[in-house]
């Protein structure tokens, strides 16, 4: 832009003096005209070396560029546990900083994860690229499909000039399973010819909706002298997360009682997520379900068996005593 205009005042100078010469304004020697026509003639031809005015074009400055290996990183957490992200990135200065240049990392996450680059400040002397990596925390329980916008900036000086660059990527939080078996009252006592039942809660303390299937892992038998669980549901569908659903295992104790050795027995109620073995693995809750089998009652009334030994000391009584009546006699 210099340039044209110098051009466009350096031949309007020109026009403009050759009209005064030729208006005879300007009274000038043949020698003198020569010369003044000559040196605004040289002007437009200096001007690409010598800019509008004496002022130098400033020199480009320097250019921070920065780049990650990836855009975007899945992460696996659980309940329990933290997920990481870990990225490596590089950062170049072009051209070359004629001094060492300071600059700076830093890292954030919109979701307020823990993030951070290592190292977190280098010192550029070339423009070759400059290796750095970024770590990022996943809090342990967070939700599945939580998506996190991770920000890289790198910031300096180079040369007199401040120098700024960013880069983003984002974290995508991956499902992690869980299940709990929840029973306020897991040890109960029962009589022959009656049923006791407990209530189970099924929570689901994974990130997401998930699924669980229901069984009794050491059930012995479902007739003769066993006793007998039986569940309320076999599965549940569609459990969202930290929440549950509950069900009922009803234990009957036959009439006739039991085998001697099942007089206390534990029945163990075992959950399984489904999802989790969709996925490759497998996540399972048991809650083991205590049952004493009490003696039965004796039934109140008239039972011979039970009076036999003394109606034969009576009857045997009785008959010693008319015989020695009769001898008496």
């Amino acid at each position: 832009m210099h340039k044209r205009h110098h051009d466009c005042v350096s031949y309007g100078v020109v026009a403009r003096a050759m009209f005064f010469i030729r208006a005879g304004r300007w009274q000038m020697t043949e020698g003198v005209k020569c010369r003044f026509l000559a040196v605004f003639c040289l002007v437009p031809l200096l001007s690409p070396v010598v800019p509008f005015w004496g002022v130098a074009e400033a020199a480009p400055g320097p250019a921070l560029t920065i780049d990650l290996d990836l855009s975007s990183q899945a992460v696996m957490v659980s309940s329990l546990a933290p997920g990481i992200a870990d990225f490596t990135g590089t950062l170049r200065l072009d051209p070359a900083p004629p001094n060492p240049a300071p600059i700076n990392l830093s890292a954030s996450v919109d979701k307020g994860w823990q993030a951070c680059c290592t190292p977190a400040a280098m010192t550029v002397a070339t423009a070759a690229a400059q290796a750095f990596s970024v770590t990022v925390t996943v809090p342990a329980g967070t939700f599945s499909d939580t998506i996190g916008m991770l920000n890289v900036t790198a910031e300096g000086r180079s040369n007199g000039t401040e120098v700024r660059a960013s880069v983003k990527a984002l974290i995508t939080v991956m499902p992690y399973f869980g299940v709990k078996l929840i029973c306020s009252r897991n040890s109960q006592q029962v009589k022959p010819g009656t049923t006791v039942s407990f209530s189970v809660g099924v929570r689901n303390d994974g990130s997401g909706p998930d699924s669980f299937e229901l069984a009794i892992a050491n059930q012995s038998g479902t007739s003769g002298n066993h006793l007998k669980a039986t569940l309320s549901a076999t599965s549940l569908t569609n459990v969202p997360a930290d929440e549950s659903r509950n069900v009922t295992v009803l234990v009957e104790c036959p009439a006739g009682g039991v085998l001697e050795g099942e007089r206390n027995t534990t029945f163990v109620l075992v959950a399984t997520s489904i999802n989790s073995r969709d996925s490759g693995s497998q996540v399972l809750a048991q809650c083991p379900l205590h049952v004493q089998v009490l003696p039965g009652e004796q039934k109140r009334g008239f039972l011979p068996g039970a009076f036999l030994p003394g109606l034969v000391l009576a009857a045997s009584i009785a008959i010693a005593a008319r015989a020695l009546k009769m001898k008496t006699r």
